[in-house]
């Protein structure tokens, strides 16, 4: 990507200045530091642009060539400035670049002086709230004339508007607001000061919606609330202030009024956040003191009703907030209703929308019955004109009862079908609609009236619904930056350890320690000044394979790029054409680049195991106490300056894997004995070398539970185990057998930080929910005696036993190298592991940690719900303690309703350019499920042959289909489906390399394995009879089950 600036400007004096800079896929960039651009000859005249331009630049010690060709009829000309004083000629083109095609657009612009036909817009003030005077003393009553009374915090959002339109000069604004005065919240705090029931309630019901999640006792507890509000009258100081503005406002007025008294909480009617109709609003009252005060009474005891205490918990804001009530003469309206300047449906900012109907608001607002509808449109030049309008079906209006509140009355037959606003109104209206967006910067929701042909304004309040986010910006929020069309992207590796969706919480912190871990290990290259690597993409987490597996490359495939393949893919993917690709982005690496990285990996492995005792004491000394905090905002702090530790072990475990694979490289190397060709037989040995990395962790964990379901059959009581519920079964152990129960616990002290999706920080592991464990153990006990743990016998063979059945091997002195090679790949292998361990160790100390913080954030009212914390990214979390932003909850809301569909989503393994999941058309193989005899080939991991049960399985939510002596079938395996291969017959997965889990537990049991076997899950259903022949790599049908043949 490339971009080229040319200015001429008198008045800077700046003539012809030519700058720029070219971008590279791989991230660097670089300044343009010559270029034969003419912006006389190129530029002069807007009438005179050519077609056709080429430009050579200089830039980053590389010269360019490209030839440019404007595109027919992609001429666009826009105009700026009010009146216009400049113009912008948009022209798009196509390029040639150094032989590569491109595309791209051009700007010329030049000074404006010709005429101008839009009107010069009226400058409207920009309404902002006036800030609190600490050195003044807090008013209880204020009027809307007030200074204080535009303060939102003092007053509530509904009254901070009106006080602010109050404010405007007269003529300023086309329309008149009925005077009024608020009661500021610092009334309402006296109010509970000087009546100490009030606060005992109110802490009560705090404590109710912090503990309990039954809402019947929340309710119970909020009616006790409400009732004793309205039962308790005003204090004497509120009483007082009320009385003289009522009076104030009585004495300006001709005859006896009746008065609108609306709630005005704090937050409401804001940017964030509506609560539209929670609090209560109350038409009609007579203006005597003594209804006055009881309605604002019943104003305050209504943001105690449930149902306003469940909405501000459902976005993570306090019980206790303070109101303000708004005290309004009304308007005796011949017609009223609501406007939004931008169409509330499609959020078009060209049209607004009026609803309207005779007498009141009220019967518009509350629904009751359908009201006309007014269509205004903007045009070109920012005029409206009436673009539609509809007679709503109005059987009643709403109108003031001389004795106080607000009755209904039928309408005269030809208002029925008569619209309740002329077409000069209606405009009147929209003209009022322009006006307070220009005041407030913003679309608005306004409730006004008309009497006697004078519009009033009653409320104003901005329009939230247009903020929320659509499904396509949520889904690709997080996603990496893809930056051209040649991009390789995988799912290989990552998707065995975070396959499917990973959650904000876990992107935010395990990816991104995931990411800088394969910076680290990447070369470094000066003026590359960012990689992606390990990417989001639509919540799914991909590797970029030009920036890390093909990142350091020759001019040709060699052996060594083919073993990384199969350690990785379980295949082989590096193609003639992915190597051209990896060559234009970062290069051929020379001898030096060799012979530097060579060094590189031997320090590394001469360093090898301080690297894992590093890790080992960093995940020991990793202890953040979190049980001890009882603060959120403590308890984040602690974890965002503790996050430098996950980076670190996963840092070393980068090492250990690179070192894992460069060793396995050499090995293979040594066995092909010079072939550049894979063979079958080179594919056993490797697994035949491999399958000697015994006493790994991940193989630790069937032999485990192998040992506990022994313990319980020896011990007599597995028929009373096997019937016993999960989740009661770790108790039940307790009661019944402590010495198994004593083993239990010590599995779950070594391995219960374990779990399948162990890098995602909502997963429960094994020691939080021991509950699939208990599952597997009883799966394990239902088999008869003969049948039960059958861990293959595999014979232990010395070095030398193993190295004379490799059958690839021809010469003496290939097995002689091997010889001292194997110890050493099996030691890294090991380390590789232990490495891992820690890395998950420390990522579960991070998952109890946030969960804790959820909790504390949930007893705080911060957040309505605990599992939700896993919808934020950290930095979210951080913000919501710092600011209790109700936008922040609202996404994260959504985020986890879209996690089901996000769930579905499947990429394929390789992919190219922009990633887009498979659709099911694309996903369904040549191969149907029910075709006798079709064969799939994978990379051979543990040699054997077995024929028997295919069980289908593409997630382990499923796995209660499996039986024993069953052929798993699957897309991956992680550390989570260990407990299953004591009751397996074989294995064969879509994903995975020669070191993948999978590949390494199945050689510990002995149990034939490929992997990298493509379309399995969709090609064998669950029942077929398949014969898998290990050491030829494949799996083939060979009867299919009655579901699968119908």
């Amino acid at each position: 990507m490339f971009s080229i600036e040319a200015r001429s400007n008198q008045k800077p004096g700046v003539t012809h200045a030519i700058f720029g800079h070219v971008y590279q896929p791989n991230g660097r960039q670089a300044s343009v530091t010559s270029c034969d651009l003419s912006l006389p000859s190129l530029g002069e005249h807007p009438d005179s642009l050519p077609q056709h331009v080429v430009l050579r630049f200089s830039a980053g010690g590389k010269n360019y060539t490209t030839s440019i060709h404007t595109l027919p009829n992609s001429a666009a000309t826009l105009y700026g400035g009010c009146p216009w004083n400049y113009e912008a000629h948009l022209r798009v083109f196509r390029c040639i670049l150094n032989a590569r095609l491109g595309a791209g657009t051009a700007v010329f612009w030049y000074r404006y002086s010709g005429s101008c036909p839009a009107s010069p817009l009226v400058s409207l003030p920009i309404l902002k709230e006036p800030e609190l005077r600490p050195e003044s003393p807090l008013p209880l009553v204020v009027d809307f004339k007030d200074r204080e009374c535009g303060i939102s915090t003092l007053v509530g959002g509904k009254g901070s508007a009106l006080a602010l339109l109050t404010s405007l000069e007269e003529n300023r604004l086309s329309a008149v607001i009925p005077p009024g005065f608020c009661v500021t919240v610092v009334a309402l705090e006296i109010q509970m000061q000087e009546i100490s029931q009030l606060q005992d309630a109110l802490t009560a019901l705090q404590h109710v919606s912090s503990t309990s999640t039954e809402l019947d006792v929340i309710q119970e507890q909020c009616n006790k609330t409400v009732t004793l509000f309205e039962s308790t009258a005003v204090c004497e100081a509120v009483r007082s202030e009320v009385s003289n503005h009522l009076q104030h406002l009585l004495d300006c007025v001709s005859k006896p009024q009746l008065f609108a008294v609306r709630s005005s909480a704090v937050g409401e009617d804001s940017e964030d956040l509506s609560s539209a109709g929670q609090n209560k609003t109350l038409l009609g009252v007579r203006g005597e003191l003594a209804d006055i005060l009881e309605a604002i009474q019943i104003c305050w005891a209504s943001l105690y009703t449930l149902q306003s205490v469940q909405y501000r918990r459902q976005f993570g804001q306090p019980v206790q907030v303070g109101m303000g009530v708004v005290v309004q003469l009304m308007v005796p309206a011949d017609s009223a209703g609501v406007l939004f300047t931008w169409h509330p449906l499609t959020g078009d900012p060209r049209q607004m929308l009026i609803t309207a109907n005779f007498g009141l608001g009220e019967s518009v607002v509350s629904a009751q019955l359908e009201p006309d509808t007014i269509l205004l449109e903007r045009d070109g030049m920012g005029q409206l004109v009436l673009k539609e309008s509809t007679c709503g079906n109005k059987w009643h209006r709403v109108v003031m009862s001389e004795k106080g509140g607000v009755i209904t009355e039928p309408l005269d037959k030809e208002k029925v079908s008569q619209l309740c606003l002329t077409k000069e109104e209606a405009l009147a209206v929209g003209h009022l609609g322009v006006q307070l967006e220009q005041m407030f910067g913003g679309p608005r929701d306004v409730e006004w009236a008309v009497s006697k042909g004078q519009i009033y304004l009653l409320q104003s309040r901005p329009i939230t619904s247009f903020d929320s986010w659509s499904k396509f910006e949520l889904l690709h929020e997080f996603d990496g930056p893809i930056i051209t069309d040649t991009e390789i992207l995988t799912t290989a590796n990552v998707g065995e350890v975070l396959p499917g969706i990973t959650t904000p919480l876990s992107q935010s912190v395990t990816v991104r320690a995931l990411d800088l871990a394969v910076r680290h290990q990447t070369p470094c290259r000066p003026g590359n000044y960012y990689s992606a690597n390990v990417i989001p993409v639509s919540h799914h987490i991909l590797v970029n394979v030009l920036n890390t597996m093909l990142i350091s490359v020759g001019s040709e495939i060699t052996l060594g790029d083919k073993v990384v393949d199969l350690a990785l893919y379980g295949r082989l993917v590096t193609t003639p054409e992915l190597l051209k690709l990896a060559i234009e982005r970062n290069g051929v690496v020379g001898s030096l680049g060799r012979l530097w990285a060579m060094v590189n990996f031997t320090k590394d492995m001469l360093f090898s195991r301080q690297t894992l005792q590093q890790a080992q004491k960093l995940a020991r000394e990793f202890v953040l106490n979190h049980e001890n905090y009882n603060c959120a905002k403590s308890l984040y702090a602690c974890i965002s300056k503790n996050l430098i530790t996950l980076d670190e072990v996963c840092n070393r475990h980068g090492k250990s894997s690179s070192i894992s694979v460069f060793t396995q490289v050499i090995a293979v190397y040594v066995l092909s004995e010079g072939h550049e060709e894979l063979n079958a037989e080179h594919y056993s040995d490797m697994g035949l070398l491999l399958s000697s990395c015994s006493q790994m962790v991940s193989a630790e964990i069937p032999v485990a539970l192998e040992d506990l379901a022994s313990s319980i059959s020896a011990a007599g009581i597995a028929p009373e185990f096997c019937r016993v519920v999960p989740s009661e079964a770790a108790c039940w152990l307790e009661e019944n057998c402590p010495s198994v129960a004593t083993k239990l616990h010590n599995f779950l002290k070594k391995h219960g930080h374990r779990c399948i999706k162990e890098f995602e920080l909502m997963t429960e592991t094994w020691s939080m929910n021991p509950e699939a464990l208990m599952k597997v153990l009883q799966t394990m006990l239902q088999k008869s005696a003969t049948d039960r743990f059958q861990k293959a016998a595999k014979k232990q063979f010395t070095d030398k036993e193993l190295l004379l059945q490799l059958k690839s091997v021809k010469k003496r002195g290939t097995r002689f190298i091997l010889g001292w090679l194997v110890p050493l790949c099996r030691n890294f292998v090991l380390q590789r592991e232990a490495n891992k361990d820690c890395c998950i160790f420390v990522n579960h100390q991070l998952r109890l940690a946030y969960r804790n913080l959820a909790q504390l954030m949930v007893k705080e009212g911060r957040l309505p719900d605990a599992d939700l914390v896993f919808f934020f990214t950290h930095y979210e979390l951080g913000a919501l303690l710092q600011t209790r932003d109700p936008v922040l909850i609202t996404k994260a809301l959504r985020r986890r309703k879209l996690q089901h569909e996000w769930k579905q989503l499947v990429f394929p393994q390789i992919i190219r350019g922009l990633p887009a999941p498979l659709s099911s058309e694309s996903s369904t193989t040549s191969a149907r499920p029910g075709t006798l005899g079709v064969r799939l080939q994978g990379t051979s991991v543990c040699s054997g042959t077995v024929m028997g049960r295919a069980c289908v399985v593409t997630s382990l939510e499923k796995i209660g289909e499996l039986k024993h002596g069953d052929i798993l079938i699957t897309h991956s395996t992680d550390v989570g489906w260990s407990p299953y291969f004591p009751l397996l017959g074989g294995v064969v997965t879509e994903l995975g390399g020669i070191i993948s889990h999978g590949a390494v537990v199945a050689r510990e049991y002995g149990l034939p394995c490929i992997v990298g076997c493509q379309d399995a899950t969709r090609t064998f259903s669950t029942g077929d009879t398949v014969l898998l022949v290990g050491a030829m790599g494949t799996v083939e049908k060979i009867e299919q089950t009655a579901t699968a043949s119908e």
